[in-house]
């Protein structure tokens, strides 16, 4: 929060002019995916300008690498794939979207055809478009699921949904049992981190708590409290640390300390960028 948005976009676009470690990748993939929230706070029309830019930024790398795996490519080289295909489909980047479309075709035909690096990237983003048929096909394919792992992609891909209702179907099932406990508070910090889901959990939150506390480990209340960090928005930081002074559970005082301090740095920065924001985005 101490740089300014175009010093910024002006230092990734030198750095990722030769770079191609995966680390440095992860980075400058976190702070895009922090100032993204930040543009949204400002406007839809400065959210989809900033995801343009970023997508503008990533983009040449994973045309470089390709979609594929290539023979004695490395593991940081694949997972950076992944990690680009990811944030690109997710920044609504059309090109990666219709190949991601294509996979999604080729997966359902033949599971084999897709590379499991890419397969998490792939269900994430398909589930970020699609609507509630989608929805109920990666339920199916979560009850049919043959390993841990493939039950807990499908599964945690619905909160990747951005339909209101689809978003508040996912909500109600984190209290209802069809989402079991231990999984239940992930999914609902993942719901809070959707870019179009964050005031709907907040108002399941309030509604909810009492039967979250009642229902979730201290663990798991932690957990979910680290979504409120995506709820930028200067305006509603009183209402949430007004809550959270009366509504706290022993043993959360200091991560939920944190996580407030969090969101408060991000809304300072948006109250200071702002103009330039509006300015450079619009």
């Amino acid at each position: 929060g101490e740089l300014p948005l175009s010093d910024y976009l002006d230092a990734v676009k030198l750095i990722l002019a030769d770079e191609t470690d995966s680390n440095v990748f992860a980075a400058i993939i976190a702070s895009i995916n922090y100032l993204r929230r930040i543009c949204a706070a400002v406007g839809k029309e400065q959210y989809a300008s900033f995801s343009r830019i970023a997508s503008e930024l990533l983009k040449p790398t994973l045309d470089k690498l390709g979609y594929e795996s290539k023979d004695g490519e490395s593991p940081q080289q694949a997972e950076l794939r992944t990690s680009l295909l990811s944030t690109l489909g997710s920044l609504g980047e059309p090109s990666v979207l219709a190949r991601v479309a294509e996979l999604w075709k080729s997966y359902r035909a033949d599971s084999s055809s897709v590379s499991a690096s890419l397969l998490p990237a792939l269900v994430e983003i398909t589930a970020a478009n699609g609507e509630a048929a989608l929805y109920d096909e990666l339920l199916a394919m979560r009850s049919v699921a043959a390993t841990p792992q493939e039950e807990s992609r499908f599964l945690f891909a619905l909160a990747a949904f951005r339909k209101p209702e689809l978003i508040e179907r996912t909500l109600a099932d984190t209290l209802n049992g069809k989402i079991r406990i231990q999984d239940a508070p992930q999914m609902l910090r993942a719901l809070f981190l959707n870019p179009d889901g964050g005031s709907l959990s907040w108002n399941f939150l309030k509604k909810n708590w009492a039967q979250i506390v009642a229902a979730f480990p201290l663990q798991g209340v932690i957990r979910l409290c680290e979504g409120i960090t995506a709820l930028v928005n200067p305006e509603l930081e009183p209402e949430i640390k007004e809550f959270f002074a009366s509504h706290n559970v022993k043993g959360n005082e200091k991560a939920l300390a944190q996580n407030l301090e969090s969101l408060s740095i991000a809304n300072r920065f948006l109250q200071r960028e702002r103009e330039q924001i509006l300015r450079i985005l619009s």
